[in-house]
């Protein structure tokens, strides 16, 4: 978008926007601990959690290319509309399960397939209404308000996830993420609309292509995809392996296991803050810091105590984060108006494709080794990905941003 042509009110559009993020991100946080603390109580098997997570994580590479079209015909506002009606019927199948004593493994799975879709769909409609409203010279602070919103439900989610697992159980604490999903409803009317060169309604695989096209024909998104890909394979189950380091060897409880994930939030605010100024003045090398979440990680599995393991993690998503902010502006920065929708969904669909199959690797490793060494060798697989990342970068993908 052209600073002509950006709305006046911008800074109150992206404030509302990251205020009903933080709410419905607070239920995600509760639903993230809930459903595989409901898997393990119900299968009491690492490898089973990590089947649930691939199977779950799939959602993203099945449904991500779909999300970006549908996110581009609707528009952000009605797409998100539809999250906010869909999400809490899906959930409710949970305890309707329960009660009719019909609970299972299946079902669990069935839950977070679909929550997961609708968790990308909303994301998708996020990401692509930024650029829609804000100046291109502001994106990466729009980005960092949207991502700061992420990281405060991440530092206190799970401590909230804990104690409401611990006082209500898990199944009622679905009701909290339920509920949140009514911020949707307050939000939708600062939200952008379609695009004045939105699809008119032609071939849904062609107007995939053609997001498709470009992304895979400009060098740097299309590098950055690859790098991103190669990183989720290990960091998009962080969460999970830790969850069971702390099951299975630490042995700790619900309330304990969500003040440890403090830190997961904790970092990732942290890194919201600094990465407006992080990305403005390094560029393209901000992605360096990705380092920092390789050594974190095996730190991470070398950790014995609580505070050790919550301050390895925090710098692993401060990381994350900042490099995250980089990806999204650089991304929103190269991408035409009317392709935001399929760019972001195609992209993410692509770099997280082989989630599901990181998902059962970890699973299986932490079942054969233990959560520790699962950690360590996540830390060398990021190490070696940012190598090889580098070394492509400079042979081959070159830009220059105005940030």
């Amino acid at each position: 978008m052209n600073e002509s042509t950006a709305s006046p009110n911008y800074r109150q559009s992206v404030g509302v926007m990251s205020a009903a993020q933080l709410v419905t991100g607070l239920g995600d946080q509760i639903y993230s601990v809930a459903l595989p603390w409901l898997v393990f109580n119900l299968a009491e098997s690492a490898f089973q959690v990590g089947v649930f997570r691939a199977i779950e994580s799939s959602a993203t590479a099945v449904t991500g290319i779909a999300a970006g079209v549908l996110v581009d015909r609707l528009g952000p506002r009605r797409t998100l509309a539809l999250v906010a009606l869909l999400r809490p019927l899906v959930l409710l199948l949970v305890p309707t399960a329960q009660f009719g004593r019909r609970h299972s493994f299946p079902l669990l799975c069935l839950v977070g397939f679909l929550s997961l879709s609708l968790h990308r769909l909303k994301w998708t409609s996020w990401y692509s209404s930024i650029p829609r409203v804000v100046p291109k010279a502001h994106l990466s602070q729009a980005n960092a308000a949207l991502q700061l919103s992420h990281a405060a439900e991440a530092a206190v989610g799970p401590a909230l996830a804990g104690l409401l697992i611990n006082g209500l159980g898990a199944i009622r604490s679905l009701f909290v993420d339920m509920l949140s999903f009514g911020a949707l409803w307050i939000a939708l009317p600062f939200v952008p609309a379609r695009p004045a060169e939105a699809p008119r309604g032609g071939a849904v695989w062609s107007e995939t292509r053609e997001g498709l096209r470009f992304l895979v024909g400009n060098r740097t998104i299309w590098a950055f995809t690859l790098f991103v890909g190669a990183l989720n394979v290990m960091l998009g189950s962080v969460i999970i392996v830790t969850l069971l380091k702390l099951r299975t060897e630490f042995h700790a409880s619900a309330g304990r296991t969500g003040l440890v994930l403090i830190g997961a939030g904790a970092g990732a605010v942290f890194g919201s803050i600094v990465s407006p100024v992080l990305v403005r003045r390094l560029q393209m090398r901000v992605v360096d810091i990705i380092g920092v979440a390789a050594l974190a990680l095996a730190a991470m599995g070398m950790a014995r105590s609580d505070a050790a393991l919550s301050l390895s993690l925090a710098l692993v998503t401060f990381s994350v984060t900042v490099g995250n902010i980089g990806y999204h502006t650089v991304r929103q920065t190269l991408t035409p108006d009317h392709l935001q929708g399929r760019v972001t969904g195609t992209s993410v669909a692509l770099h997280r494709s082989l989630v599901p199959l990181g998902a059962a690797l970890l699973g299986f490793l932490t079942e054969w080794k233990g959560a520790s060494s699962t950690l360590i060798f996540m830390g060398s697989w990021v190490l070696i990905a940012l190598a090889v990342f580098r070394r492509y970068l400079r042979g081959r993908a070159q830009v220059e941003l105005k940030l």
